[in-house]
């Protein structure tokens, strides 16, 4: 099921609800895999930005060059 995930994370098309339900669940579960193909999209707002941060702010990835 992770490599699913990874593979929705990775495609462009993916609306933004489906992204924010794919961020709840990167950082519900710790899973720092989904959470890096998450932080590879250029194309996240600053709130999927700001929800990708876990309840104690440390972020399980980089943060990607946001637009606008």
């Amino acid at each position: 099921m992770n490599r699913v995930r990874e593979g929705l994370a990775r495609n462009p098309s993916l609306p933004g609800a489906l992204v924010d339900r794919l961020i709840a669940a990167a950082v519900r579960e710790s899973d720092e895999r989904l959470a890096r193909e998450l932080a590879d999209r250029d194309d996240l707002s600053r709130e999927q930005v700001r929800a990708r941060r876990t309840p104690t702010r440390r972020w399980l990835g980089p943060l990607p060059r946001t637009r606008g």
